[in-house]
């Protein structure tokens, strides 16, 4: 507006009131030359009145001075002088001034009234925002020390040198410090001089100030007043004064002694289970699920000569399971993984230098606490050389058996008589060749006489010592239900049409795995025969001890090797009888509650004298099925127990235990209970509205804010209570985070008018199940805040256009009488010059001078607005094309200045060319103008990329400037040198640039000292964002 005057330079102001009347006389001279010497001051007086309203009381009297001097000279008598000698024209003269005089009097207390009253409102206005901004600020400021005061955290603030100056009540509950105890001191009292773990911690609280970028999150320990030392979590906020500079320190620590506490006995537990895993002579590998290799202990680098870092992440089938048997392999890891273990199988392994190796593994898995497979644990024992004693034992057994079969055929061939009962009661009895030839029955007859067949044997009888025996006293009948045995046993085989055998033999038992007779055998013979079939049969019976005592001492050396794994464990196992006896007990469960010396669980334990009734072991022995649940033993501790059916060797039944301590593992679970409260107690005191949505749209959870917004859900669906409505609110977007399982942030405006900024994040429970965790800001007052700000730089951005305009318009229309000024001014100087004396002379000169900066300023301006209000071109432009274009252009002054221009590898970006042309041609021109008159110019032109963002850099050697000025020299029409100073030019170059780089959505700034040069630093996007 015409009424903001005082925001122009006092010499733009006086400047428009010389400059209007020369104008004006123009006006008057070229064009109401019809008027001659009447009506002098016609064209005058709206000189003045413009010059009044543009620059206030100054400029319009001096465009008065200015106007009644130039109408004396062009217009009163004597023409061409400065006199009057006319008395009515110095009467009109007089009229002019005191006109010109009011009217720059009026202009003046207009401008003065309508200044009063726009500072008047101003002020109104302020007032009323200070009062605003008092009462929310003070607002802000109690719920901020409420939550501060009331956090579950520990809360300090510390100045840049390390000063405390705010400590919240539970910092001071923790810490043991009174507030006035610790404000003023220096951090450092907080922080041991070394850490538990040996590290320096004293410089830290400098550090975090140093580079608070790398301290926002950190784990230290400190220590309390008592002496004891602590292990917390600090959060870390910098902040910054005007000058960009650390001024304070917001840190908020949680304390997670006890979790640091827990970790560290993991860490010993897992180092310990892996020395075991390494002592154990068993082979014990652990695999993922997909088969690659977790854990290789050390008897299984012993065994394949693979180090432990070289199988780590392989298939294991891949290099140690032979070709022909991986499918087989694989079945079984295939079952694991789906749940079928515990397993075993046998397979054999390919080490290192290619030999092969048979191993029999254990399997099973473990679960995590969802009860899915993560690991597969295999359990293994080299058993080469048992298969190959198993396999020297079934070669025995082959012949073995061929050499049963030669006996068969040996004792059908031999003349002895052998009988075989085939049950204790000898329903069924067989016999060789020679049995059945002194028998004379064929080879399929029973040949027993206790048997339903026996009419077919009344041929024949047998005596003993003369008596005739009856077939309930015959040896094998006797022996097979006795289990009795006949040794050198003498009897007589008479046929009733034949001769009488005599008979020498033994009669045997046959014995059952139980140690009941299931048979006997007898066998006569001669005496010679019966020597050499003793022989045979002794030979047998060793051969077979052998086998039988050998296969003994390999089950007893593979039980032995049980237990000795067993032993190991870092869990107790235990096996208990059916009468609460401890049969065994492994290191573990008799270091924990001692050898319980033939006393009964219960009395060992506890000092019971009956089964405690919480006690789920046995259990196992209804269902025969294994099971798990946990107790707190005798100790204190809490054990997870597994229980398993277990028969032993004599099939008696028992069962077998396996606890493990989980006491870490439900405090850690206890503390997290903790923390999960805390949590929720932070949720709670937070102003902004959170809530838990579960899948079937009800609230889980919700905080004060959300329930004062909304109230109580009463278990009713989010939809109904929040909105009243029966179904799914259609404009949702909330459980759009379920599907996608990412983040989702949208806006909806709620029936009362609200507008809510929703933040929706997947979220599990701790018992698996998902949820959506939803952060509602009410936005309202924002919203309506962003539409006024919008109206108001919309109407900005209109004034600009108008102003930009206006300033192009006024540069054009003034270039025409300006030339006529110069024109003109020339013309007197040709003609005219020798006849003015000194003085006008010198006028003359001085309006010449004065109309050549007027051309300068007008051709700055229109430059000025034209790099405003061009339309843009953006297409990729090569800065170094660009660069070596501008330098280019100005090479008469490189070459006259002897100035040297290095230009260096600069990116490619979107841009508009021409104003990049520009640019560097300002730039490069302010270099060469502002040399030091010692030594040539050197400009360095160099650029980089940083974060998608093309960093330019204009170093001179000039005379630089004082850096007080950086932001000055931007401006329009600013210069630091006067006049009369040999550095000339409009102030508007600089200007252009900053312009041309703000359209561009960059930045320019410059970095100078005098006599050091200046360093201009243009930041440009490599991409300009389209706008919509």
């Amino acid at each position: 507006m015409m009424w903001y005057r005082t925001e122009r330079p006092i010499w733009l102001r006086l400047g428009v009131g010389v400059l209007l009347p020369v104008i004006a006389a123009v006006i008057r001279w070229h064009f109401l030359e019809t008027l001659g010497f009447r009506a002098t001051f016609t064209t005058f007086y709206p000189a003045v009145a413009v010059a009044a309203l543009y620059g206030r009381f100054g400029a319009g009297f001096i465009a008065t001075a200015v106007s009644a001097l130039l109408a004396d000279y062009f217009w009163i008598e004597p023409v061409g002088q400065f006199a009057i000698a006319p008395f009515a024209d110095r009467l009109s003269v007089a009229v002019f001034l005191a006109n010109g005089t009011l009217i720059s009097c009026l202009a003046e207390a207009a401008y003065r009234a309508q200044a009063r009253a726009f500072k008047t409102e101003q002020q109104s206005r302020l007032s009323a925002e200070r009062e605003k901004a008092a009462v929310e600020l003070q607002q802000s400021e109690r719920k901020y020390r409420e939550l501060v005061q009331n956090a579950n955290s520990a809360i300090v603030r510390w100045n840049s040198g390390g000063t405390i100056a705010f400590f919240n009540e539970y910092a001071q509950t923790f810490f043991g410090y009174r507030e006035d105890e610790i404000l003023g001191k220096h951090v450092s009292v907080l922080l041991p001089e070394t850490e538990s773990a040996g590290t320096d911690s004293t410089a830290l609280a400098l550090d975090v100030v140093r580079y608070p970028e790398r301290y926002v999150s950190i784990i230290n320990e400190n220590i309390r007043r008592d002496g004891s030392r602590v292990w917390m979590a600090w959060t870390h906020k910098a902040i910054f004064d005007e000058s960009g500079a650390v001024s304070e320190i917001l840190a908020v620590g949680t304390d997670i002694t006890a979790r640091r506490q827990a970790e560290e006995k993991l860490k010993h537990a897992s180092e310990f289970a892996t020395a075991i895993l390494d002592t154990v002579d068993g082979l014990i590998i652990v695999l993922d699920r997909n088969g690659r290799i977790v854990r290789f202990n050390a008897a299984c680098e012993r065994l394949t000569g693979w180090r432990v870092d070289e199988v780590i992440g392989r298939c294991f089938w891949e290099f140690l399971v032979p070709e022909e048997q991986r499918r087989g392999v694989l079945q079984v890891f295939q079952g694991l993984t789906t749940g079928k273990f515990p397993s075993r199988h046998e397979n054999e392994w390919i080490l290192r230098d290619g030999s092969r190796r048979w191993i029999t593994w254990a399997n099973s898995c473990l679960l995590d606490a969802k009860g899915d497979i993560v690991h597969v644990i295999g359990t293994g024992i080299d058993i080469t050389e048992r298969q190959r004693a198993e396999q020297a034992l079934r070669e025995s057994e082959r012949l073995a058996r061929d050499q049963e079969a030669q006996i068969m055929a040996i004792l059908d061939a031999a003349p002895a008589m052998i009988w075989t009962a085939h049950d204790r009661e000898c329903r069924s009895i067989s016999g060789n060749r020679a049995a059945r030839e002194l028998s004379r029955v064929d080879e399929t007859a029973n040949m027993s006489k206790t048997g339903p067949e026996r009419e077919h044997l009344a041929h024949y009888s047998i005596y003993k010592d003369g008596r005739e025996l009856a077939p309930e006293e015959l040896p094998i009948q006797v022996v097979a239900s006795t289990g009795r045995e006949f040794r050198d046993y003498s009897l007589e085989f008479v046929l009733k049409d034949g001769p009488r055998y005599s008979l020498l033999g033994n009669v045997i038992p046959l014995i059952d795995s139980e140690g009941s007779p299931s048979g006997a055998i007898a066998a006569f013979m001669d005496i010679t025969e019966r020597k050499l079939m003793e022989e045979e049969l002794r030979k047998s019976r060793d051969e077979l001890e052998i086998r039988v005592r050998e296969r003994t001492e390999e089950l007893a050396a593979e039980r032995q090797l049980f237990f000795d794994v067993l032993e190991t464990l870092p869990v107790y196992v235990c096996l208990l009888t059916p009468e609460y006896h401890v049969p065994f007990a492994n290191k573990v469960f008799r270091d924990r509650f001692g050898a319980s010396k033939g006393l009964r669980c219960f009395e060992h334990l506890f000092g019971r004298s009956e089964p405690c009734e919480i006690c789920d072991t046995y259990a196992v022995l209804k269902t025969s099925t294994p099971h798990r649940w946990e107790w707190e033993g005798p100790d204190g501790r809490s054990y997870s127990v597994f229980d398993f059916p277990f028969i032993d060797a004599k099939g008696s039944q028992l069962i077998l235990e396996m606890g493990i301590d989980v006491t870490e593992r439900k405090q850690a679970e206890e503390a997290l209970k903790t923390e999960r409260q805390r949590l929720f107690d932070v949720l709670e005191t937070l102003p902004v509205m959170i809530c838990l949505l579960t899948p079937d749209h009800h609230v889980a959870f919700s905080n004060r804010s959300f329930r004062e917004k909304f109230g109580e859900s009463q278990g009713r669906h989010c939809y109904e209570y929040r909105f009243g409505l029966n179904e799914p609110c259609n404009f949702c977007e909330s459980y759009r985070v379920a599907e996608t399982g990412r983040s989702h942030h949208w806006e909806v405006t709620v029936p009362d008018g609200t507008i809510i900024d929703a933040h929706d994040f997947p979220f599990i429970d701790v018992d698996g199940s998902p949820m959506i965790l939803e952060m509602d800001f009410d936005i309202t007052e924002f919203r309506e805040a962003e539409r006024e700000l919008k109206a108001t730089v919309a109407k900005l951005e209109q004034l600009n256009q108008e102003l930009q305009e206006f300033a192009f318009i006024a540069s054009h229309d003034l270039q025409e009488p300006l030339r006529k000024i110069q024109t003109f001014g020339e013309m007197l100087v040709r003609r005219k010059k020798d006849s003015l004396d000194a003085e006008g002379k010198n006028l003359l000169e001085r309006i010449i001078k004065g109309a050549n900066r007027m051309a300068e300023l007008l051709h700055a301006l229109r430059t000025y607005s034209r790099s405003g209000t061009s339309q843009l071109i953006h297409k990729p432009v090569s800065l170094s094309e660009v660069a070596r274009g501008a330098a280019s252009a100005l090479e008469y002054w490189i070459s006259k200045t002897n100035a040297k221009v290095e230009i260096g590898d600069l990116p490619t970006v979107d841009a508009d060319e021409s104003l990049l042309h520009q640019l560097f041609q300002n730039l490069i021109s302010n270099s060469i103008k502002y040399r030091k008159e010692s030594e040539p110019p050197v400009i360095k032109i160099s650029g980089s990329v940083i974060d998608h963002q093309c960093r330019i850099s204009v170093q001179d050697n000039g005379i630089g400037f004082d850096p007080c000025y950086s932001d000055q020299i931007f401006k329009p029409f600013q210069r630091l040198h006067g006049k009369d100073s040999p550095y000339s030019g409009t102030g508007m170059g600089l200007t252009i640039c900053r312009k041309i780089v703000a359209r561009h959505n960059g930045e320019i700034t410059v970095e100078s000292e005098p006599g050091r040069g200046s360093t201009f630093k243009v930041t440009l996007p490599l991409k300009q964002q389209k706008r919509a």
